[in-house]
């Protein structure tokens, strides 16, 4: 079943210091303690884009529908310090970010925990860590690398069936696919394998993007981000059509958090929009299904332009400017998959 999406976008880019990119860091949403308000609230890890650069930002939202930028204080631009930013001692994203508050209560410094990547080239990447006591100071592991491959981290964080922290992410920048990898402390992760690829009824310029992964009722759900390159798997076609580059949502099932099932083959579970539409290009995700009352919110990034690999993409359709956006889809709980009779 699909999720019913909001027909417009919950966090657009509206800020001078946000210019027309809010993107997804693929990172997990948490819910707890504003220290701003001192309320529970909904927090997410985003990455803007400037003049000077693409930063990591915070929102916050009290009820997962309306997100606000607190005012951190941390970043000037242009000469303004009243922003989100985080800070620019990092890169540009903090990619996976766990509020392990429950798991992890011996050490306050490290109760948020994310991971990131850096790389120069295909064959240069390497796997960073850092800890936060508020998830807005950011402290890297002075060890750092962790390792030397892997990138766009998703990780479900903590697994209590197995003990350790469970993460999944793409076993190299090359080839799109996704790998998983534990850790006893976050720090020094083992690989046990590829768990997704391409399979057999994909079109076969299909890659997989990135997987985020919800461990409920010992179920492990995955959403995936399922790349299509043209017909001749060109990063930067010439004239694509509208299905050449486009990225949607896919659901998958395991019982062990290493065999995978695509859900629906080749059906999306969160599709990119009509044509026309904010997100009529790609959708990606922003961590896993967040419960709220009776439903799964599931947060996304929307764009109205291709992937496109250091090209210059198509304009969008709309004639407007190119821009990455969040959205929402709402779906009841436990209502992914149903059998019918027929």
């Amino acid at each position: 079943h699909n999720p019913v999406k909001n027909p417009e976008p919950v966090i657009s880019p509206t800020e001078p210091w946000e210019g027309n990119f809010i993107i997804t860091t693929y990172s997990n949403i948490a819910y707890s303690k504003s220290i701003f308000t001192n309320q529970m609230s909904y927090k997410m890890w985003l990455s803007v884009s400037n003049s000077l650069g693409g930063f990591p930002a915070y929102y916050e939202s009290p009820d997962g529908i309306n997100w606000t930028r607190p005012n951190l204080e941390s970043f000037k631009y242009n000469g303004n310090m009243n922003n989100n930013i985080m800070t620019d001692a990092i890169p540009r994203g903090v990619v996976t970010v766990v509020d392990d508050s429950l798991y992890n209560q011996t050490d306050s410094t490290r109760r948020y925990k994310s991971v990131y990547n850096t790389h120069t080239t295909s064959t240069n990447s390497r796997l960073n860590v850092s800890f936060s006591y508020d998830g807005l100071l950011w402290i890297p592991y002075e060890g750092n690398p962790v390792r030397h491959g892997g990138e766009d981290l998703s990780s479900s964080g903590w697994n209590p069936v197995i003990g350790k922290y469970l993460g999944y992410f793409r076993d190299s920048l090359g080839i799109r696919k996704v790998g998983r990898y534990i850790s006893n402390d976050w720090i020094n992760w083992t690989y046990t394998g590829t768990v997704v690829k391409p399979e057999a009824y994909d079109i076969k310029t299909t890659q997989i993007y990135n997987m985020t992964v919800l461990f409920k009722d010992s179920v492990y759900w995955g959403f995936a981000g399922i790349l299509r390159l043209n017909e001749s798997g060109n990063e930067n076609p010439p004239n694509p059509s509208r299905t050449d580059n486009t990225n949607f949502i896919a659901l998958l099932f395991s019982r062990d958090g290493i065999n995978f099932v695509r859900c629906g083959n080749t059906m999306p579970f969160v599709s990119y929009g009509e044509e026309g539409s904010w997100d009529d290009q790609m959708v990606y995700t922003i961590g896993v299904p967040v419960h709220v009352g009776n439903e799964y919110y599931i947060y996304y990034n929307g764009f109205n332009f291709k992937h496109f690999n250091n090209g210059n993409p198509p304009p969008p359709l709309n004639g407007g400017p190119q821009k990455s956006q969040i959205g929402l889809a709402k779906i009841g709980l436990d209502r992914f998959v149903s059998l019918s009779n027929y």
